[in-house]
């Protein structure tokens, strides 16, 4: 990649990836706690870099620090864009604002349901990304990039894999997953293709059951899992607060027709947990 490229959000989970698959001469960091309208200037006057990736966010239960931890850096960066024009944004953001409340597949153009004007939305994270997008969107020259339930063959605290070894029971459910090394993989593709600017669902194809991918990690790790037996059961447990069952299932054909080809997600989840490190 030709272009210098200022990359928000180095140090967290999708932002590392980036940081280890961008050429080392090819981008700067800037942290969030310096992040502001002047720094921004400063720092493009030195480093004349012409793209942003915005990795930044919040994902714990601080409804506080969500609110501003997912919606200050887009609103600065939109301010900052404005000033100088012509820049390019790609700003990270999560399938999990559309919920499958009525077995519906979402495109990019299905307006979120999943967001604070919906009176059955209780996760936080998802309400502040949905206002995100709308902010972002606001600038011609962006990218936003909509992540499933992120995997991939490291252990990690927020790998969706590690996740499900680590509750006594499970539910159920179809989900939209994406490996976190091939969603990396397609931002970058976007940006060195000059693709269309707009939404894009980066999931991997198909959609993954509860069961079937515990099977996986039982035939690769050995770990046994124990399912709640109705819906009803799971929404009366303790256990509900600390996992979010419900299902979010999108469609992935517009980055497939940008010609980026992502793994289906079985055959994805097989080879990560081969690698499983």
């Amino acid at each position: 990649m030709d272009n210098k490229i200022l990359l928000l959000g180095a140090s967290g989970y999708i932002g590392s990836v980036f940081k280890e698959k961008l050429p080392k001469d090819s981008f700067i960091e800037m942290e969030y706690k310096n992040l502001s309208v002047q720094n921004l200037l400063n720092s493009w006057a030195l480093n004349h870099f012409d793209t942003i990736i915005n990795c930044t966010g919040y994902t714990e239960d601080d409804k506080e620090l969500s609110i501003y931890g997912n919606l200050n850096a887009p609103i600065i960066l939109t301010e900052f864009v404005n000033i100088v024009k012509e820049l390019t944004v790609l700003h990270i953001s999560t399938c999990s604002i559309y919920k499958n409340y009525i077995n519906k597949i979402y495109a990019e153009n299905n307006k979120p349901n999943h967001t604070f004007g919906n009176i059955n939305c209780i996760d936080f994270h998802a309400g502040t990304k949905a206002l995100a997008e709308q902010v972002i969107e606001r600038y011609p020259n962006h990218y936003i990039c909509r992540a499933g339930i992120l995997f991939d063959h490291i252990d990690h605290p927020k790998n969706y894999l590690t996740k499900l070894t680590k509750f006594d029971r499970l539910l159920e459910v179809e989900n939209s997953l994406t490996n976190r090394q091939e969603f990396v993989d397609a931002c970058i593709f976007l940006l060195e293709n000059k693709c269309e600017f707009g939404k894009y669902n980066i999931t991997n194809s198909g959609f993954a059951s509860t069961s079937k991918t515990c099977n996986i990690i039982k035939k690769h790790l050995g770990n046994d899992f124990s399912f709640y037996d109705c819906l009803t059961e799971y929404f009366f447990s303790k256990d509900k607060k600390q996992f979010a069952h419900e299902s979010s299932k999108v469609d992935n054909q517009k980055i497939l027709n940008a010609g980026f080809h992502i793994s289906e997600v079985y055959e994805s989840i097989e080879n990560s947990l081969k690698q499983w490190s």
